[in-house]
């Protein structure tokens, strides 16, 4: 991923974030700003209006000199919490009492961030994203614009592609005219189908023992969709069979596709 999508993936995973207890909500809510990119650091002007709440900044980046197509890019999570009812601050900081241990509501800033912590540090290629990420710094949590808003700070480098990139699903394996491939089902764990702008798989079949780079003009369509598995008819000695992943960073609901993956290892396979 380049920093744009990596940022944008981010933001999916804080999303996602649920509290570690049976049927836990989610930690931020779905109100505006809540889970957001922001641009510098938040002052007293720029405070979301719900709690708690989680702000992406993306910093400078630095150009790896021996590759030039990968950037070491730095990000910062900055996580608040208000806890009313604590004239010391005391509360925004370990939590107060809570009406329900599955909410977010009277939770302490060392309890969201920790979830936070958890959450990006996750993030070692099984998204799509060819990066490492490591935490390199956490700030001290500190008050905001006079109020008890505890906020903590993560600092993060991601070593992150300068162009953007598609992840390919991998591990194709024809077997019995069925032909399977990791890559998650839609929704769930996977390098492809975990990413934030996955839309659907497309597998095509063509003859010859080489696969085609380009889905739009060559072979025959098996199908399509979120599973990662397809029948293959009529198997025969011959036929190559490629899985693409294809991608829409605006809208995953939509047929239309912005971008799909490579031929990459293990993302075809040849009938013996």
């Amino acid at each position: 991923m380049n920093p744009q999508q990596m940022a944008q993936q981010m933001k999916k995973e804080l999303q996602a974030v649920v509290w570690p207890v049976t049927s836990g909500e989610v930690v931020f809510g779905s109100q505006q700003g809540q889970v957001s990119v922001f641009n510098g650091r938040p002052d007293e002007r720029w405070i979301p209006p719900a709690f708690p709440f989680a702000m992406i900044v993306v910093e400078s980046g630095t150009p790896d000199p021996d590759h030039p197509e990968l950037i070491e890019q730095g990000f910062s999570i900055l996580t608040g919490v208000e806890v009313a009812g604590d004239p010391l601050g005391e509360f925004a900081m370990i939590g107060s009492s809570v009406s329900t241990i599955v909410g977010s509501a009277g939770r302490g800033i060392l309890e969201v961030a920790s979830r936070v912590r958890a959450a990006v540090q996750d993030l070692t290629g099984d998204d799509g994203a060819k990066v490492l990420l490591s935490s390199t710094s956490t700030g001290a949590p500190e008050t905001l614009g006079g109020r008890h808003i505890a906020v903590d700070e993560l600092g993060l480098t991601a070593v992150c592609t300068s162009a953007l990139h598609y992840a390919a699903p991998q591990a194709a394996v024809e077997s019995g005219g069925t032909l399977t491939w990791a890559g998650g089902n839609k929704g769930g764990a996977g390098h492809c189908a975990g990413r934030f702008d996955f839309i659907q798989y497309r597998v095509f079949e063509e003859s010859g023992s080489t696969p085609s780079s380009d889905p739009a003009t060559n072979g025959t369509l098996l199908g399509g969709g979120a599973v990662t598995s397809a029948t293959i008819s009529g198997a025969t000695s011959g036929n190559v069979y490629t899985v693409f992943a294809d991608y829409n960073e605006r809208d995953t609901t939509s047929s239309s596709i912005s971008g799909t993956s490579g031929v990459e290892i293990g993302s075809w396979r040849a009938k013996a």
